[in-house]
């Protein structure tokens, strides 16, 4: 049986150490892919451009609160290591939340300039009957700084294209569109890359 723990890393110079422990963890913290969430859009009425007379209407990207989770053990493995972890925690910004059991849940925002945000058929059906139906009769400007979105492939279907034109017009900065082909993903299964 060969030997698997290496009894001299304790003896090898810190900076060493720090290499090692810099390689071990994850490479890839994004692009990820988001959820819709129809309580993201604010109207913001003290917001008003004098010109037009129209409120903004703003999707709020910070209440994605759903971020994508990472695993990194390193941070239970050694003081010096939790300093590595740490560091690039900072870094690549990173959140640390305290669960009960006294582990810890590694999370990442929403980055509107590379995570993409998906948007189900159901999900955009729901708000249109909800809150945007709500807003049909106030005047708004629409903001948003999402640029990637992800749309089911069974989205674009000919009867659907009411509702794509309606998607653009909420997300107009959108520079890419992603197609899930077959299931998308699963929302209680957790945020994937």
């Amino acid at each position: 049986m060969a030997e698997t723990a290496f009894f001299l890393f304790p003896k090898l110079a810190p900076e060493l150490r720090c290499i090692i422990w810099r390689e071990a963890l994850p490479e890839h913290t994004g692009p990820s892919v988001f959820f819709f969430k129809k309580e993201c859009w604010r109207l913001e009425p003290d917001k008003i451009i004098p010109e037009k007379g129209e409120a903004e209407m703003w999707f709020r990207h910070e209440q994605l609160n759903d971020d994508v989770q990472l695993d990194v053990p390193l941070f239970y493995v050694s003081y010096e290591a939790r300093g590595v972890a740490l560091d690039w925690f900072r870094k690549h910004g990173i959140k640390i939340k305290p669960r009960e059991n006294g582990q810890h849940v590694f999370s990442r925002s929403f980055n509107p300039e590379s995570d993409a945000l998906y948007i189900t058929l159901e999900r955009w059906v729901e708000f249109q009957r909800g809150d945007a139906y709500r807003l049909e009769y106030h005047s708004f400007l629409v903001r948003s700084k999402v640029k990637r979105l992800v749309m089911p492939l069974n989205l674009l279907r000919p009867a659907n294209i009411d509702i794509i034109t309606e998607i653009f017009w909420w997300f107009d900065d959108v520079t890419e569109i992603l197609l899930f082909i077959g299931k998308g993903p699963d929302q209680r299964g957790g945020l994937g890359q």
